[in-house]
C-alpha cells in the first residue's frame, strides 16, 4: 500500500506551511487596515473641524480679500 507511513506526505506539510503563510499576511493586512481606519477617521475629523470653522466665519474670504486692498496687489486664487 503506496503512502503508509509515518509523517504526513510533503505536499500536505507544504500546504500547511502555506496556509501559516496565508494566516500571517492576513493578520498583517487588517493591522494596516486598522490602521488606514485610524488615519481616515483622524482625517474626516479635522475636516468637519475646517468646515465649522469656515462656517462659523463667513466673512472670512471677505478679511482675505481686504488685505490684498492695496494697489497692485491681489488675493491667491
Amino acid at each position: 500500500m503506496a503512502g503508509v507511513g509515518l509523517g504526513a506526505p510533503a505536499d500536505i506539510d507544504q500546504l500547511q506551511r502555506r496556509i501559516t503563510e496565508l494566516e500571517q499576511q492576513v493578520v498583517e493586512l487588517h493591522g494596516k487596515v486598522a490602521e488606514r481606519d485610524q488615519e481616515l477617521d483622524t482625517a474626516r475629523t479635522a475636516n468637519r473641524e475646517l468646515i465649522t470653522t469656515s462656517t462659523d466665519e463667513p466673512d472670512r474670504t471677505n478679511r482675505a480679500d481686504q488685505a490684498y486692498a492695496e494697489p497692485g496687489m491681489s488675493p491667491p486664487r
